[in-house]
């Protein structure tokens, strides 16, 4: 194995963290959810803030095991014209769509939502709700999951290469 594959082996491994470690998300949803509907449902008193964190729970899962699942390929995936593809057209294809779709609009949210992130954390930006929670941490989440995911996209476009240059298919 050389120097190249280990880096992206670190890349692989950086996004099955950040996925294994946004995953507790899920735990802390599910105690929340009952909790926020027993109060509402049979005690007749609301939080204020189970919605909100739930939501900000979900959406920084979400965006954060989007590289796990780009890793393991577990992404969804709409096969039914490329499943009638050999491995070597579908290499192809990849080798031409993952620079130009998938790079190309990560790195596009990424510059873009970098100045959203910075605005948010110069204004210590609150959704405008009672609870009010700081909504810079989530939109800070989402910058990281973004270059996670670019990272992770760029590792499976460079073994892509090197699959069709090894012609290993």
């Amino acid at each position: 194995m050389g120097p190249f594959d280990r880096i992206l082996d670190k890349v692989d491994s950086l996004s099955v963290w950040a996925g294994k470690t946004a995953s507790w998300a899920l735990v802390l949803i599910m105690i929340v959810v009952p909790y926020d509907v027993l109060r509402r449902r049979i005690l007749h008193d609301p939080t204020i803030w189970g919605f909100e964190i739930t939501f900000m729970l979900w959406g920084a899962y979400f965006v954060l095991v989007a590289a796990w699942a780009q890793q393991s390929g577990t992404q969804i995936a709409v096969d039914v014209l490329s499943g009638r593809l050999s491995n070597r057209i579908k290499l192809i294809l990849e080798l031409v769509f993952y620079p130009t779709l998938c790079l190309f609009w990560l790195t596009a949210l990424i510059i873009g939502g970098w100045d959203f992130v910075l605005s948010s954390w110069q204004t210590w930006e609150h959704t405008q709700t009672p609870f009010a929670p700081p909504l810079y941490p989530l939109k800070t989440t989402l910058i990281i999951g973004f270059v996670l995911l670019w990272l992770q996209c760029l590792a499976k476009w460079i073994r892509v290469v090197g699959a069709l240059f090894r012609r290993e298919v």
